[in-house]
């Protein structure tokens, strides 16, 4: 009796001391004089629960280890980006308990099957900043459906995003962001997109980057993101060649990272680009783009969409450069691929219609610019681009219907009576 007593003593001691093992292998019944482990045990099982939901997702689109390691420094102790806890889909191999399911940031996300977390409750409208979105969807794919989209800088998601619209009426994309605030809340935005906390390298290598804290690339910040070449983020998502719209803004160095990717040898095909333009003078390191004008930078670009056999069209985002000698200019240059147009049956877009700058108007005085906005062609007018998306919104799903026929061993013969039509019905209060 004393030996089955030291046994018993000996054995609660080991529930209350001993570490909790993960959830997988930790029995609820084991310690039942401990409840505090039999709350834990509960606690794991239900994020075990949403981690196995996720896992089918994860073990068909995890990024390879080549991907996740490769743009980190040399000779770094760490072999994968450890950031905040609380963002991150699902967690991964080596997860522990003591992360409470999330914690390590994943270097590629995937997109997310869940509900939208909008500030505007997933309603069509225009999410850009000068109605760049509704504008190329209008007028450069109207007949485009089910495309596939990139944003660089995507912010957080949804505020000023070029690509939220497109996701709405059935587009899917991949989106980057290298700052970790606005990471996290475009994250938090639930978009049915890939995420990447980086940026798009300039070189055919993968290497790290620095930014500032207005997105701008700055090479000898303190907050440095990897950045990988193009064809590396579309091998590591199914091995696309083609993607239709791609909303470019790399905080400087947009003119590389075209030059790079379009002569990459990758074979890939890109209908819109639609690139904003900077003006970097104030940067620090020994790259090219570093003390850049925007002359110089725009410059740059058209040499090498040229190049490359992309068409101009226009631009976007008009904004004011002097108000008092009413002057203004394009932040946004758009080109269109003639062979992305021919090879669908499609007319080449020759031209886009921007917004107007916006207003300068200021209440109880008379503007004199405001007369430049009387004759302003911006293509469809309001009323035209509901209209259009409404129907654009018929035909998207009339394209993503499943129109696959039944297999034959789940066919069943056709009745042409319907059971319980000829019954009539009688109010239940007179029965």
């Amino acid at each position: 009796m004393a030996s089955m007593r030291r046994a018993l003593v000996a054995a609660s001691a080991a529930c209350s001391l001993a570490r909790v093992p993960p959830a997988d292998i930790l029995d609820a019944g084991a310690c039942r004089g401990a409840s505090h482990l039999d709350q834990v045990s509960l606690v794991q099982a239900s994020a075990s629960a949403r981690r196995m939901s996720g896992t089918a997702v994860r073990s068909g689109f995890a990024p390879s280890r080549d991907f996740e390691g490769s743009a980190l420094l040399a000779g770094a102790a760490q072999d994968r980006q450890q950031l905040p806890d609380g963002v991150g889909s699902p967690p991964r191999a080596g997860w522990s308990p003591a992360m409470a399911e999330y914690g390590v940031w994943p270097i590629l996300d995937v997109p997310k099957d869940g509900e939208y977390s909008l500030d505007h409750g997933d309603t069509i409208r225009s999410y850009s900043s000068a109605r760049q979105d509704i504008k190329i969807l209008t007028q450069l794919f109207p007949n485009v459906t089910g495309g596939f989209y990139i944003e660089s800088h995507a912010g957080e998601g949804e505020h000023g995003s070029n690509s939220l619209l497109f996701e709405l009426v059935g587009w899917r994309g991949l989106l980057m962001e290298p700052r970790i605030m606005k990471y996290m809340a475009l994250w938090a935005k639930f978009r049915k997109a890939w995420l990447f906390m980086g940026g798009i390298s300039w070189t055919t290598a993968q290497m790290q980057a620095g930014f500032d804290a207005d997105g701008l690339i700055d090479m000898a910040s303190g907050h440095r993101v990897p950045v990988h070449p193009m064809p590396s983020f579309l091998q590591e998502i199914g091995n696309r060649k083609t993607v239709d719209f791609w909303a470019l803004n790399n905080g400087g160095y947009e003119p590389e990272v075209l030059n790079t990717t379009l002569n990459s040898g990758y074979g890939l095909e890109i209908g819109v680009v639609c690139v904003t333009m900077h003006d970097h003078l104030g940067g620090r390191g020994n790259e090219t783009w570093e003390i850049r004008t925007r002359a110089a930078t725009e410059q740059l670009l058209f040499e090498v969409m040229q190049k490359s056999s992309f068409l101009y069209v226009g631009g976007l985002t008009p904004t004011w450069v002097n108000t008092l000698a009413p002057r203004w200019e394009y932040q946004d240059a758009v080109f269109v691929n003639p062979s992305y147009y021919l090879a669908r049956g499609l007319l080449v877009p020759s031209v886009i219609k921007s917004a107007p700058p916006a207003s300068l108007t200021q209440p109880d005085q008379l503007s004199l610019v405001e007369a430049e906005h009387v004759a302003w062609d911006e293509g469809h007018t309001p009323e035209e681009e509901s209209a259009i998306l409404a129907d654009y919104i018929r035909r998207s799903k009339r394209a993503a219907a499943v129109d696959d026929t039944a297999p034959r061993a789940h066919r069943v013969a056709e009745e042409g009576f319907l059971w319980g039509s000829d019954a009539a019905w009688r109010d239940p209060r007179h029965m």
